[in-house]
């Protein structure tokens, strides 16, 4: 249903809210809107077309593989593992939904960037504000990648410190607590799809 992306696309460049009542039922978009809003942008110069959209989903592949890269260099400490990683990654992420124009590889690049940069910094207190700010952008971009809170949280309980764990946990759940509220206030008909 690759289409239904740039109508949601179409709304958003003009300025409209696919989730508000006016916009009911024509304009319904099981996925969030983050997609759409980075690709809007980009229809004024580049026009709205399936292209456009399948080469943002391509840009957030490429940059997903990135990530493993540079992730997979810092464990192994081997350019050939590390793109062989990489690679392997990148093929998977072609076969089925991926490629297409969907938020799928946004939120993914959100969910391994959520992971990563905690890791990457050693679980330090600044990483994992970060990390809380790029989970929760990945519920916005697809809504089950916010799971990658719940795995910080959990893996800071039973690696790191239980207090921390608890508290990033604790400050996870408000967040998005927060950010439900404020996206049910914004644009009522998301949730109820």
């Amino acid at each position: 249903n690759e289409p239904a992306a740039q109508t949601i696309t179409a709304t958003v460049a003009a300025l409209e809210n696919p989730y508000s009542i006016e916009n009911q039922p024509a304009r319904t978009s099981a996925y969030p809107v983050l997609y759409n809003m980075l690709v809007a942008p980009l229809t004024a110069i580049f026009g709205n077309t399936l292209q456009l959209h399948r080469l943002v989903t391509g840009a957030f592949i490429i940059a997903a593989c990135v990530l493993v890269f540079f992730a997979t260099l810092r464990v192994s400490h081997s350019t050939r593992d590390s793109l062989a990683a990489s690679i392997l990654l990148y093929a998977g992420l072609l076969f089925y939904a991926t490629p297409i124009a969907s938020p799928s590889s946004l939120g993914l690049f959100l969910f391994l960037s959520s992971l990563f940069v905690p890791w990457y910094y050693g679980f330090s207190n600044r990483s994992l504000g970060v990390a809380l700010v790029l989970g929760l952008l990945a519920f916005f971009g697809k809504q089950y990648f916010v799971a990658s809170l719940g795995y910080i949280a959990l893996f800071l309980f039973l690696s790191v410190s239980k207090i921390k764990g608890a508290v990033f946990g604790l400050l996870s759940l408000a967040a998005f607590a927060a950010c439900f509220a404020v996206a049910h206030r914004v644009a009522p008909y998301f949730l109820d799809i």
